[in-house]
């Protein structure tokens, strides 16, 4: 089966390397008739799923996907959101379909139904920048990043929360309280992708605190007389997870190591871990604050929400693109650096 769409984008994605245009002797129209034959020229075919299905597009966002075996409408639809979603993280832009699509040839309205972004008068920061990662830069790793994307189990977490809370966070503010939300959507990113990234280190530690907490039931039982303490550790208790406040602190120190630069000096990581973990659960749950926490001070939750979601799209497109140096572009690019604002030294 094939699949065609048409993906909205500011920025032409898929061709970076410009055609050298033969301009002596040419109109203007004729000029412009070349660039135009060039935006449509669709790039070479990507194989992806074990070489059965293909990829391709062109300048103009138009894509075609030849599929080997037929899939339901929602599975396409995950497809193109997956894709879409992974375009704009390289593209530092937010990317939608217009909301058609052709299924073998059979053209069906309204496919697509994305949210608007919200109308600002401010300047905003995806219109002062170039993409983070082109498709010319990864086109020979396409096709395994569509298996990964696509198909692997591994990349359920990524395509069902990480993606999805990042576009949120970083673009979809249409109601009053964004702030609150956004910063939510920025932690539960970070807390996603770090089990993601760690989740055999997670495991194993889990894994250790359940057997201790086994230990623990094993030892009171032997015990005389202490059956209410049994009862109590069973209806109260339950084997340490690992924290939100432990994850952040990872990310951060991960961060730290893949871009070779220091945390500032008047920054205590544990602190700020711990306060940025104490926000989400606070603004979570709806909970009174509790006197023994410490919190982040409401002007210091926007740039945690900047900081937070900028390092969760550093690392994740460090995971995805591993053939590109993803670290030189961020530490070459100074709005992420600003945003990256509790590290310091940036050689």
């Amino acid at each position: 089966m094939t699949v065609a769409f048409k993906i909205k984008c500011r920025l032409p994605w898929f061709k970076y390397a410009k055609r050298e245009i033969e301009l002596s002797g040419n109109t203007f129209e004729e000029i412009n008739q070349e660039c135009l034959r060039y935006d449509m020229e669709f790039c070479p075919d990507v194989v992806f799923n074990a070489g059965k299905d293909k990829f391709r597009a062109n300048n103009l966002g138009e894509v075609e996907i030849e599929y080997a075996e037929r899939l339901s409408q929602d599975k396409i639809r995950s497809h193109i959101n997956t894709l879409i979603s992974f375009i704009s993280m390289c593209v530092g832009d937010i990317c939608q379909c217009e909301d058609w699509i052709i299924i073998d040839n059979r053209i069906y309205e309204k496919f697509f139904d994305f949210p608007s972004e919200t109308p600002t008068e401010l300047p905003l920061y995806q219109k002062r920048k170039f993409w983070e990662v082109s498709f010319e830069e990864i086109r020979n790793d396409f096709g395994s990043i569509l298996d990964f994307l696509l198909y692997s189990p591994k990349s359920k977490i990524i395509t069902t929360y990480i993606l999805p809370n990042y576009l949120a966070t970083v673009y979809f503010i249409d109601f009053i309280g964004s702030l609150e939300w956004k910063f939510k959507n920025a932690v539960t990113t970070i807390e996603s992708l770090m089990y993601y990234i760690k989740h055999d280190e997670y495991t194993e530690k889990e894994k250790g605190n359940k057997d201790k907490f086994k230990s623990l039931k094993t030892i009171i039982k032997q015990e005389e007389g202490i059956e209410s303490d049994l009862k109590y550790i069973d209806s109260y208790s339950s084997p340490k997870r690992i924290s939100l406040d432990k994850k952040i602190h990872d990310a951060i120190l991960l961060g730290q190591e893949y871009l070779g630069v220091e945390i500032k000096e008047d920054v205590d990581i544990n602190l700020y871990s711990k306060k940025c973990a104490n926000t989400r659960n606070l603004l979570s749950h709806y909970i009174e604050e509790n006197p023994n926490n410490q919190y982040l001070a409401e002007n210091e939750i926007s740039d945690a929400t900047h900081f937070l979601i900028t390092l969760a799209k550093y690392l994740l497109l460090k995971e995805i693109c591993p053939n590109v140096d993803i670290t030189k572009k961020f530490k070459s690019n100074m709005l992420m650096r600003t945003c990256l604002n509790i590290y310091t030294n940036w050689n």
